[in-house]
């Protein structure tokens, strides 16, 4: 359950060896809180199209601050700059490919300062794709 959030539901199946009830379940339902927010999930740009700049938003979400404290692109032809707009809370990341030649898939590693280790690290992704491809996307 680690990298869930939002309603989460399991079924447990339990076996006993009581002849009247020789297996019971059971459902959990447990409502796992949004702590730290990417969004989107995804920025992408269409092969050949201008190499604009395209935001993700950081969001603090729990109770506690949490500070981001280093991001890195995954692609050396893509750049990214951290802005703090509330420190603690909320952080934007503008990406921005060197250009749009060839399909690219990366992302940037965004490093926090949490002492929760599932929120240590956290990912946005990033593409450029053939025209084709980002039809399919829109559609699916």
């Amino acid at each position: 359950m680690s990298s869930f959030t939002g309603k989460q539901e399991k079924i447990l199946h339990i076996y006993t060896d009581d002849k009247d009830h020789p297996d019971q379940i059971f459902t959990a339902v447990i409502e796992v809180p949004v702590v730290v927010s990417v969004e989107p999930k995804l920025l992408q740009w269409i092969i050949g199209q201008e190499p604009a700049v395209q935001d993700f938003s950081v969001k603090i979400l729990g109770d506690d601050p949490i500070n981001v404290t280093n991001i890195n692109a995954t692609r050396k032809n893509v750049t990214c700059e951290l802005k703090v707009i509330t420190p603690g809370r909320e952080y934007r990341i503008s990406v921005k490919p060197a250009d749009t030649q060839d399909v690219t898939i990366g992302a940037v590693q965004i490093q926090t300062d949490s002492k929760i280790p599932k929120y240590q690290r956290q990912m946005g992704f990033f593409s450029i794709v053939r025209p084709e491809q980002a039809e399919k996307q829109v559609k699916n």
